[in-house]
């Protein structure tokens, strides 16, 4: 069973998604891409809830933790301190640790910030982003404002259907929700992503880390550079997926998880 819970801590409260905790154990931490929120991990979590005690924390401004504190600044950095003090205030000290694109930017700076926290990443969707992919993606953004016909509920849906059209309404719907209530935040945190220095981070870090991301994802391109990058790198297969890999491989991406894991 999933549950949900708060955590309180300095910047704010901070939902997260958690299955039962039990000793034998180990923690997962699973972070979650722009613009979802850990709701994006249920599948998986239920797929892996026998092997590892999953929490799946909502960065904060995102999905049903607090907003960013006004006059603060979107940022990488920002997102890893909400969910370290979070898990600070869950009691754990080390964990293997899971990221889906922007999530992978989190999880690198993470373990930058705390280093040993991390027994092992696993980056799906690297964001070793070209040149030409930071300009990009904040400018992908559908315009937030609102408008008495309701036209900007439409370009929410369009943007975040044509990621994938072949998955469900249901999730194209739930992506769209969040997208919604991020507003300007959804720009924001492109730009993060886009303003992180990825590449000089991970080359620093020293625990096991899997890289892959789907054929039909737009970061697949980055997974070898990244490998080559990283010390203790090394690359795996998922077939043809997409952004959405977590939900519609769930299979596939838990088997991963746990070969490099366990």
């Amino acid at each position: 069973m999933i549950k949900k819970a708060y955590a309180n801590t300095a910047v704010g409260q901070i939902h997260y998604l958690h299955t039962e905790a039990q000793a034998n154990l180990p923690t997962l931490v699973l972070l979650h891409q722009t613009p979802s929120s850990g709701e994006m991990f249920r599948p998986l979590m239920t797929e892996l809830a026998k092997d590892f005690y999953c929490i799946a924390p909502d960065f904060i401004g995102f999905g049903n933790s607090d907003k960013v504190a006004e006059g603060a600044q979107h940022s990488v950095a920002l997102y890893a301190q909400s969910v370290q003090l979070c898990l600070q205030e869950l009691g754990i000290k080390h964990a293997f640790v899971f990221g889906h694109h922007t999530g992978v930017a989190v999880a690198a700076q993470l373990e930058y910030d705390n280093p040993g926290l991390c027994h092992k990443l696993i980056f799906s969707g690297p964001t070793l982003l070209s040149d030409e992919l930071k300009q990009a993606l904040p400018n992908s953004v559908v315009d937030a404002s609102r408008d008495e016909n309701g036209d900007f509920l439409q370009r929410y849906w369009q943007k975040i259907r044509a990621k994938d059209s072949s998955v469900s309404l249901d999730l194209s719907l739930r992506e769209s929700l969040l997208a919604l209530a991020l507003s300007d935040s959804y720009k924001k945190a492109y730009q993060a992503v886009a303003q992180h220095d990825f590449a000089s981070q991970v080359a620093t870090i020293q625990c096991p880390t899997l890289v892959f991301a789907g054929d039909r994802d737009v970061l697949q391109a980055m997974v070898e550079p990244t490998v080559a990058l990283l010390p203790k790198g090394e690359k795996a297969l998922i077939g043809d997926a997409s952004t959405y890999v977590c939900e519609t491989h769930t299979t596939q991406v838990a088997q991963l998880i746990k070969q490099f894991c366990l």
